[in-house]
Formats: structure tokens, sequence, C-alpha cells
């Protein structure tokens, strides 16, 4: 799973470093995801995605790519003062789009997309999410990120994780009844739904994804409703 880290604000030159070398975090404000890509310091990327209305419905987000050499980047966040309200702001003054780039230097580029908000995740949004009020008739991921963003009675265990080693797997027994991180599996069921499987009978409802089930254990106010 992809671990979820957070920080409140990114707006000086410390907070950036620790940020990129992290190279995937949450910012809670201004709302927004910052990832590094690349290898080496002639082959970075950074993508930064405005998350104001990330898990909303109908709703879209501007995500922001910048491609160049470590130090054109760096130059680039200092002359918006380190501020991420800041970089934001300049790079939807632009005029770009995924095939239209603008050159803002020799060797420093900036690509703009626009993304279904539904399918980005944010930490800070679980108010967003309208909470389940009955079960039901026929679940869907979108329904049981609903129940995981909004009830904390529900609660989420491992059924089976495996790995290509098979004795270890069964030293552990196989992850059963460890309790995954929710933020991270909330996140993968939001960025990666159409990844997954739900599973339905007399013992309950489970997801699953790959070499992973999951079981939930379903609240007694949904049950009873």
């Amino acid at each position: 799973m992809l671990k979820v880290i957070s920080t409140p604000h990114l707006e000086n030159r410390a907070a950036w470093v620790m940020a990129l070398e992290l190279r995937d975090i949450f910012v809670a404000e201004p709302a927004a995801h910052v990832r590094r890509y690349g290898l080496h310091k002639d082959d970075f990327n950074l993508v930064i995605t405005d998350n104001a209305e990330a898990m909303s419905r109908g709703k879209t987000l501007n995500r922001f790519s910048l491609g160049g050499s470590e130090s054109d980047v760096m130059d680039f966040l200092a002359i918006c003062s380190w501020s991420l309200k800041k970089v934001l702001e300049v790079c939807a003054s632009f005029d770009c789009e995924p095939t239209k780039h603008v050159r803002l230097r020799a060797q420093l580029k900036l690509w703009g997309y626009q993304r279904d908000a539904r399918l980005e995740f944010c930490p800070f949004a679980a108010q967003r999410v309208n909470p389940l009020q009955t079960l039901p008739t026929k679940w869907t991921i979108p329904h049981v990120v609903r129940l995981l963003a909004r009830d904390t009675d529900a609660v989420v265990k491992t059924q089976w994780e495996l790995t290509d080693d098979y004795k270890s797997d069964a030293d552990r027994n196989f992850g059963r009844d460890q309790r995954p991180d929710r933020l991270s599996l909330l996140r993968e069921l939001v960025e990666a739904g159409r990844d997954w499987r739900i599973h339905e009978d007399h013992s309950g409802l489970s997801i699953s994804y790959g070499q992973r089930s999951y079981a939930i254990d379903l609240p007694n106010r949904l049950i009873a409703a």
C-alpha cells in the first residue's frame, strides 16, 4: 500500500526539501498532493494536484507538472517564495495543457491537466463524503469509500495477504486479522477503485485486489437501519 504522509503546509525551503525527499506528501493548507518523480537531478518532475475539491462528485481538479532539472525546479519554488499557494496560483495563470506545455526556462517545462475529483484522494477530505444511511442493495466501491471515510465503527481486518515467500506468509498466518492502515486502504480504493472486487456472502462483506483480501465488519447502525 502507498503510505499516506501529510504536513500542515509548505511555506519554506526546508519543508520543500523534506517533501521532495519523501516523494509523496499531502498538504493540509492549501489542500494539495505533491509528488516527485525522476531518479536523478537532471530528470526531475514535480507534480502538484490542487486538492481543494478532492473526493467530491461532479468536480474537477487542476494538476500541474513541472519537468526539468532539480535546480530549475528549486529556483521556481524560490521565485514563488517557497509558498505552495503561490506556486498553484502561478501555475494556474499559464495556458498549459497535457499536449501543450509552457517553457518557463530553457530546461523547465510546465504542463496542466484536469482531473476527476472523485478519483483524487485527500486525507483531509473525509467530511466531504456523504455517509451511508442504509445498507446498499448492491455494494460498489464508492459505497465502501463512503463507509470507511465516515464510519469509524466499520472495522477492517485482513483475511489474507500473500507475497512471493510462502514460508514467511505462513509464519505470519498470512496477516490474518491484522488491521491495515485505514487511510492507505482508503487511498487505494479512491485512486484505483476499478482494480478492486467486492464479495458478499453469508459471512459478510469483503474486498480484494491481487494477493490481498480484507473483511469489513459493518457498524450496527447500518445493520439495524
